[in-house]
């Protein structure tokens, strides 16, 4: 989660697993100045470490500096309680943790195809 209005009001989880705002500004500024830039969907952190910033330079992102935010959106990730977050409604995330696991996300995906 990224410090905003949207996850400060949502209560999107606990404040240390967040990361600062000036991340994805950062990164903006780095998609701006990116002549291979093509619009593909692109992760902050990883676009950052793509061009060259390290785990350890990804730190001052942290809202808690000791605290290591999990990877929700990263490839494939479950979240560190082993449920998978979707992007969507935001209102929806304390049901979808409730209701979802991997296991059984992976069930209803195969079903449908």
């Amino acid at each position: 989660m990224i410090e905003s209005q949207a996850s400060i009001n949502f209560s999107l989880g606990e404040k240390r697993t967040w990361r600062k705002a000036t991340i994805i500004a950062d990164a903006t500024v780095a998609i701006c100045c990116d002549p291979k830039c093509t619009g593909q969907m692109l992760i902050d952190d990883e676009y950052l470490m793509s061009r060259g910033l390290s785990e350890a330079d990804l730190k001052c992102y942290r809202y808690d500096p000791d605290y290591e935010p999990p990877r929700f959106l990263a490839n494939h990730s479950p979240t560190n309680d082993g449920f998978l977050v979707r992007r969507g409604d935001v209102k929806q995330l304390e049901n979808d943790k409730k209701g979802d696991n991997i296991e059984d996300a992976k069930a209803r995906i195969a079903a449908k195809l």
